[in-house]
Protein backbone atom coordinates (compact mmCIF):
# COMPACT_ATOMS: atom_id res chain seq x y z
CA UNK A 1 0.00 0.00 0.00
CA UNK A 2 1.22 3.54 -0.72
CA UNK A 3 -0.05 6.86 0.65
CA UNK A 4 -1.22 7.79 -2.86
CA UNK A 5 -3.66 4.88 -2.92
CA UNK A 6 -5.42 5.01 0.47
CA UNK A 7 -7.69 2.18 1.48
CA UNK A 8 -11.45 2.55 0.89
CA UNK A 9 -12.18 2.60 4.62
CA UNK A 10 -10.16 5.81 4.93
CA UNK A 11 -13.63 7.32 4.61
CA UNK A 12 -13.91 6.82 8.38
CA UNK A 13 -11.50 9.68 8.99
CA UNK A 14 -10.96 12.36 11.59
CA UNK A 15 -14.07 13.38 13.49
CA UNK A 16 -16.18 10.59 12.04
CA UNK A 17 -17.15 7.20 13.47
CA UNK A 18 -13.89 6.61 15.35
CA UNK A 19 -13.91 9.91 17.22
CA UNK A 20 -17.64 9.73 17.89
CA UNK A 21 -17.05 6.29 19.39
CA UNK A 22 -14.13 7.56 21.46
CA UNK A 23 -16.27 10.29 22.98
CA UNK A 24 -19.04 7.81 23.74
CA UNK A 25 -16.56 5.39 25.33
CA UNK A 26 -15.06 8.20 27.40
CA UNK A 27 -18.49 9.18 28.71
CA UNK A 28 -19.45 5.59 29.44
CA UNK A 29 -16.19 5.05 31.32
CA UNK A 30 -16.83 8.03 33.53
CA UNK A 31 -14.05 10.15 32.06
CA UNK A 32 -16.28 12.82 30.61
CA UNK A 33 -14.48 15.32 28.40
CA UNK A 34 -13.71 18.61 30.11
CA UNK A 35 -15.30 21.46 28.18
CA UNK A 36 -14.91 25.20 28.72
CA UNK A 37 -15.95 28.36 26.91
CA UNK A 38 -14.25 31.73 26.77
CA UNK A 39 -13.95 34.95 24.77
CA UNK A 40 -17.67 35.66 25.09
CA UNK A 41 -18.49 32.00 24.36
CA UNK A 42 -16.68 32.04 20.99
CA UNK A 43 -13.83 29.75 22.09
CA UNK A 44 -14.62 26.20 23.19
CA UNK A 45 -12.13 23.69 24.59
CA UNK A 46 -12.45 19.99 25.28
CA UNK A 47 -10.05 17.29 26.45
CA UNK A 48 -9.96 13.71 27.65
CA UNK A 49 -7.51 10.86 28.15
CA UNK A 50 -7.77 7.11 27.70
CA UNK A 51 -5.49 4.16 28.37
CA UNK A 52 -5.19 0.84 26.51
CA UNK A 53 -7.86 1.42 23.90
CA UNK A 54 -7.74 -1.57 21.55
CA UNK A 55 -8.17 -0.94 17.82
CA UNK A 56 -8.03 -3.05 14.66
CA UNK A 57 -5.53 -1.71 12.11
CA UNK A 58 -6.93 -2.43 8.64
CA UNK A 59 -4.08 -0.68 6.81
CA UNK A 60 -1.35 -2.76 8.45
CA UNK A 61 -3.47 -5.91 8.27
CA UNK A 62 -3.63 -5.42 4.51
CA UNK A 63 0.03 -4.48 4.15
CA UNK A 64 1.43 -7.16 6.46
CA UNK A 65 -0.82 -10.00 5.34
CA UNK A 66 -1.92 -10.86 8.87
CA UNK A 67 -4.39 -9.41 11.36
CA UNK A 68 -2.84 -6.46 13.20
CA UNK A 69 -4.31 -4.87 16.33
CA UNK A 70 -3.02 -2.08 18.56
CA UNK A 71 -3.33 -0.72 22.08
CA UNK A 72 -3.46 3.07 22.27
CA UNK A 73 -3.04 5.33 25.31
CA UNK A 74 -3.51 9.03 24.62
CA UNK A 75 -4.63 12.50 25.62
CA UNK A 76 -6.76 14.43 23.14
CA UNK A 77 -7.24 18.20 23.35
CA UNK A 78 -9.51 20.28 21.12
CA UNK A 79 -10.05 24.02 20.69
CA UNK A 80 -12.82 25.47 18.55
CA UNK A 81 -12.99 29.18 17.73
CA UNK A 82 -16.45 30.08 16.49
CA UNK A 83 -17.26 32.81 13.99
CA UNK A 84 -19.57 35.78 14.36
CA UNK A 85 -22.84 36.77 12.70
CA UNK A 86 -20.89 38.95 10.29
CA UNK A 87 -18.08 36.42 9.69
CA UNK A 88 -19.30 32.87 10.47
CA UNK A 89 -16.04 31.10 9.54
CA UNK A 90 -14.70 28.95 12.38
CA UNK A 91 -11.58 26.87 12.95
CA UNK A 92 -10.63 24.01 15.24
CA UNK A 93 -7.34 22.51 16.37
CA UNK A 94 -6.93 19.07 17.87
CA UNK A 95 -3.80 17.52 19.33
CA UNK A 96 -3.27 13.88 20.23
CA UNK A 97 -0.28 12.77 22.29
CA UNK A 98 0.33 9.27 23.52
CA UNK A 99 1.71 5.83 22.77
CA UNK A 100 0.74 2.95 20.48
CA UNK A 101 1.69 -0.73 20.51
CA UNK A 102 0.82 -2.79 17.44
CA UNK A 103 0.65 -6.55 17.87
CA UNK A 104 -0.21 -9.76 16.06
CA UNK A 105 -2.19 -12.24 18.11
CA UNK A 106 -1.09 -15.21 16.06
CA UNK A 107 2.62 -14.67 16.72
CA UNK A 108 2.74 -12.55 19.85
CA UNK A 109 5.05 -10.09 18.06
CA UNK A 110 4.67 -6.37 18.85
CA UNK A 111 6.04 -2.97 17.90
CA UNK A 112 5.68 0.28 19.88
CA UNK A 113 5.93 3.93 18.90
CA UNK A 114 4.79 7.39 19.98
CA UNK A 115 1.67 9.26 18.87
CA UNK A 116 1.98 13.01 18.31
CA UNK A 117 -0.35 14.77 15.89
CA UNK A 118 -2.00 18.10 15.26
CA UNK A 119 -5.12 18.60 13.16
CA UNK A 120 -6.39 21.96 11.94
CA UNK A 121 -9.97 22.04 10.68
CA UNK A 122 -11.31 25.05 8.80
CA UNK A 123 -15.09 25.64 8.66
CA UNK A 124 -15.53 28.41 6.05
CA UNK A 125 -19.31 28.57 6.53
CA UNK A 126 -19.21 28.13 10.29
CA UNK A 127 -20.67 25.30 12.36
CA UNK A 128 -24.20 26.49 13.15
CA UNK A 129 -25.88 25.02 10.08
CA UNK A 130 -25.09 21.68 8.49
CA UNK A 131 -24.28 19.95 6.28
CA UNK A 132 -21.43 22.41 5.78
CA UNK A 133 -17.92 22.09 4.33
CA UNK A 134 -14.64 21.68 6.21
CA UNK A 135 -10.99 21.40 5.24
CA UNK A 136 -8.71 19.25 7.41
CA UNK A 137 -4.90 19.34 7.62
CA UNK A 138 -3.16 16.72 9.76
CA UNK A 139 0.54 16.66 10.68
CA UNK A 140 2.63 14.55 13.02
CA UNK A 141 3.42 10.94 13.79
CA UNK A 142 1.13 7.95 13.21
CA UNK A 143 -2.02 10.07 12.83
CA UNK A 144 -3.09 7.92 9.88
CA UNK A 145 -3.45 5.03 12.31
CA UNK A 146 -4.84 7.07 15.20
CA UNK A 147 -6.89 9.18 15.67
CA UNK A 148 -7.74 9.23 11.95
CA UNK A 149 -7.93 5.51 11.32
CA UNK A 150 -7.35 3.23 8.30
CA UNK A 151 -4.39 5.23 7.00
CA UNK A 152 -0.71 4.28 7.04
CA UNK A 153 1.55 4.75 10.05
CA UNK A 154 4.51 7.15 9.92
CA UNK A 155 5.36 10.83 10.08
CA UNK A 156 4.10 13.37 7.57
CA UNK A 157 1.19 15.50 6.45
CA UNK A 158 -2.14 14.85 4.78
CA UNK A 159 -5.19 16.92 3.91
CA UNK A 160 -8.77 16.25 2.88
CA UNK A 161 -12.16 17.88 2.39
CA UNK A 162 -14.98 17.02 4.78
CA UNK A 163 -18.60 17.78 5.66
CA UNK A 164 -20.17 18.56 9.02
CA UNK A 165 -23.07 16.20 9.67
CA UNK A 166 -23.83 17.07 13.31
CA UNK A 167 -22.40 18.69 16.45
CA UNK A 168 -22.01 17.29 19.95
CA UNK A 169 -23.61 18.73 23.08
CA UNK A 170 -20.61 21.04 23.62
CA UNK A 171 -20.77 22.46 20.08
CA UNK A 172 -17.90 20.51 18.48
CA UNK A 173 -18.68 19.32 14.93
CA UNK A 174 -18.74 15.70 13.79
CA UNK A 175 -17.39 15.43 10.24
CA UNK A 176 -17.17 12.89 7.43
CA UNK A 177 -14.52 12.88 4.71
CA UNK A 178 -15.67 14.19 1.33
CA UNK A 179 -12.50 13.57 -0.72
CA UNK A 180 -9.50 11.27 -0.98
CA UNK A 181 -6.67 12.47 1.30
CA UNK A 182 -3.59 14.07 -0.25
CA UNK A 183 -0.41 12.72 1.38
CA UNK A 184 2.78 14.80 1.26
CA UNK A 185 6.29 14.17 2.51
CA UNK A 186 6.78 11.86 5.40
CA UNK A 187 7.89 8.26 5.68
CA UNK A 188 4.59 6.42 5.41
CA UNK A 189 5.87 3.62 3.17
CA UNK A 190 9.07 3.07 5.15
CA UNK A 191 7.16 2.97 8.44
CA UNK A 192 4.71 0.43 7.08
CA UNK A 193 7.55 -1.81 5.89
CA UNK A 194 9.42 -1.49 9.20
CA UNK A 195 6.40 -2.33 11.33
CA UNK A 196 5.39 -5.27 9.15
CA UNK A 197 8.92 -6.65 9.40
CA UNK A 198 8.81 -6.41 13.18
CA UNK A 199 5.39 -8.02 13.43
CA UNK A 200 5.92 -10.89 11.01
Amino acid sequence: MTPNTPLPRIKLLLGSVLLVALTAVALAAGIAPAANAGQKDRTLTQSFSMDDLEIFDLALTTACGTEVFAFVSFTQEQKLVLGTDRNPAAHETMTVDGHITWYVRATGQSYSDELHSRSRIEYPQGTADWPAPAHVTVTGSNAGTFPVGDGPPGNGKFEYEAQIYSVDSDGFPYIFVDSEPTWTGGNFDRSTEKICAALT
